[in-house]
């Protein structure tokens, strides 16, 4: 004979997917990774989201620069028609 407790435990290890917020902190929360893991796993996924970020930026840096490029140009072109 198993005792109520033991039961729910039971129903709280099925497969079926918990929603909301109380379904995310039992997933956080689950036996079946290490800490270290859950850690590891956190970190990765951060690391992609620096990693997109950092590339945005090397983007951005990119297109400045070659705006900066097009102005220097533009503004040597003005000069020398007004020299004329």
């Amino acid at each position: 004979m198993t005792s109520p407790d033991r039961h729910d435990q039971g129903d709280r290890s099925s497969a079926e997917p918990v929603d909301g917020l109380g379904g995310l902190f039992r997933r956080v929360l689950t036996p079946g990774r290490s800490p270290e893991e859950r850690l590891e796993e956190i970190l990765a996924e951060r690391r992609r989201e620096l990693d997109e970020h950092a590339a945005r930026f090397d983007e951005s840096i990119a297109d400045l620069e070659r705006r900066e490029e097009l102005l220097r140009d533009s503004r040597a072109s003005v000069e020398r028609m007004l020299r004329m």
